[in-house]
């Protein structure tokens, strides 16, 4: 028997860059603690999941807040597939397919970030994918699937110069910005800028285990699979690019950037 795994993704509400001086940006992080801002950037980070994921439906009565350690076990399919009806409509922003739920032991895992502040904004969110004893090629052949929107939001890869020991494991790192031009017409938080009080579409969908993972595979990674999440944001105001202002900001998408440095103990 395959030895289970529970998954746990990193919760955070928000940490906050005020003014300060006249060369300063409004910017703003998913972290952990809730404080008020003195500048005009906010935000969240949302995770949500369906209630049964055996429903396609992603209405409001069928979403809920993303649960910690829910089994995590290698997928059992004939093949990967797509569930019909295309695009779904989470009550929080569409996003592109979900996995064909005949796929079994598939889990939902959506994560947004919605802007509370009172600013255009522009965001990306770092994630931090366990490695184990997983190679890069070993991901790029299916030993992990990801359900990620490629069609809204600019992907980092997956390589050897993205990773990082955080508290004493390995993680690999990518980075995903939000570049909108979402909706039928493709005028959506047009260029990656997000509104206030408005909520980007889904980054991340889904996860699942290939079949091809052994017991040697799970053992690498101990009692939990983790992924960690966390979500930075910046004015549009003198920026027309998302890449670029994110970058001003916080630095480059590169592994020295990382945003769990204070734990860090080695970066590639």
């Amino acid at each position: 028997m395959k030895k289970k795994l529970t998954m746990c993704l990193s919760i955070a509400l928000i940490v906050v860059m005020a003014i300060c001086g006249t060369l300063a940006y409004l910017t703003s992080e998913d972290g952990d603690v809730n404080v008020m801002t003195l500048g005009g950037v906010e935000i969240d980070q949302i995770e949500k999941e369906r209630t049964e994921q055996s429903d396609e439906n992603t209405s409001a009565d069928n979403v809920q807040d993303f649960t910690q350690n829910k089994p995590l076990y290698p997928a059992v399919y004939d093949e990967i597939t797509w569930a019909d009806g295309g695009y779904q409509e989470w009550p929080t922003g569409g996003s592109n397919q979900l996995f064909n739920d005949d796929i079994a032991n598939v889990q939902d895992k959506a994560v947004f970030i919605e802007n509370t502040g009172k600013s255009d904004a522009y965001v990306r969110t770092w994630f931090a994918f366990e490695a184990g004893d997983m190679t890069v090629d070993e991901i790029d052949n299916g030993l992990i699937h990801w359900n990620r929107n490629t069609d809204h939001w600019h992907w980092t890869d997956f390589s050897d110069d993205m990773t990082a020991e955080i508290d004493g494991v390995k993680y690999y790192l990518r980075v995903a910005t939000y570049t909108g031009n979402a909706g039928e017409d493709k005028e959506v938080h047009v260029n990656g800028v997000l509104p206030m009080e408005e909520t980007t579409r889904p980054s991340l969908l889904q996860i699942f285990f290939g079949k091809e993972v052994t017991n040697e595979d799970i053992e690498a990674f101990g009692d939990t699979y983790e992924i960690l999440a966390f979500s930075q944001a910046i004015q549009t105001e003198g920026f027309e690019d998302p890449i670029v202002a994110l970058n001003t900001g916080f630095g480059e998408a590169i592994a020295a950037n990382h945003p769990w440095a204070d734990t860090n103990e080695e970066t590639h």
